[in-house]
């Protein structure tokens, strides 16, 4: 019988081995005992191995997995500043290629002197001043004549005074002045109311009194003034 460990020749009834110290069991259990003990080391070793298999794949997968997206990162971050790098290539390609472009200068228009207008003296013109036509008086009776006798006792119509001519209107209207007694400043009134027989010049312009004229008078007087300012008189 030999130890199982160091091979020393054992003795009948050793318990241990003299030379490495290895128990070695009863005689006839041995091979029972070392059979269960390699047994159980075996599947202790496969779970090992397993477990192990397991870890290095694990790590394998991280590290490749890792790597990767490292990898694709880096190509992408190379590709980017590769693409920038061409896009300023391009720019720079672009910007000597219009600078190497002649300028083509402009010339610069020269303005055209605009001779100067010359004045043409123009001729004055002198209004020739018209003169004004002073209506003449119509030939009016004299002595004991009346243009409106009734013009303090009846209402005058618009067609009686419409029907005179402005200078009768104007001794019309002053008719009726005259017929109480009022003195003219006027020398035509005068001379044409001093040579009829009823007047009886009494009241200076600064005396006499509007007062004494009657509703048909007041009346009368106003309308004849009325139809010379539509008319323009001069003799208002």
């Amino acid at each position: 019988m030999f130890c199982k460990n160091c091979g020393s020749q054992l003795k009948p009834g050793d318990m241990f081995c003299p030379r490495c110290g290895m128990r070695v069991g009863v005689q006839g259990q041995p091979r029972q005992q070392n059979m269960y003990y390699e047994e159980t080391g075996k599947e202790n070793n496969g779970i090992l191995y397993v477990m192990i298999g397991v870890l290095i794949v694990l790590m394998i997968s991280v590290v490749g997995f890792g790597g990767y997206h490292l990898l694709k990162s880096r190509n992408n971050s190379d590709e980017v500043q590769t693409t920038a790098e061409a896009d300023k290539k391009s720019a720079s390609a672009e910007e000597e290629k219009v600078q190497s472009i002649p300028t083509t200068e402009i010339p610069t228009p020269t303005a055209t002197p605009v001779p100067t207008a010359t004045a043409v003296p123009v001729p004055t013109v002198i209004a020739t001043p018209v003169p004004t036509a002073v209506p003449t008086a119509a030939p009016v009776q004299t002595g004991g004549y009346y243009i409106f006798p009734n013009s303090s006792s009846s209402y005058l119509s618009y067609a009686q005074v419409d029907a005179l001519s402005l200078y009768e209107m104007y001794l019309a209207r002053n008719e009726i002045y005259a017929k109480h007694g009022r003195i003219f400043k006027n020398s035509d009134l005068q001379q044409y109311f001093g040579s009829q027989s009823w007047y009886v010049p009494m009241y200076s312009p600064e005396t006499f009194d509007e007062g004494v004229f009657n509703a048909y008078e007041k009346e009368n007087i106003k309308l004849i003034k009325s139809v010379e300012q539509s008319y323009g008189s001069p003799y208002l």
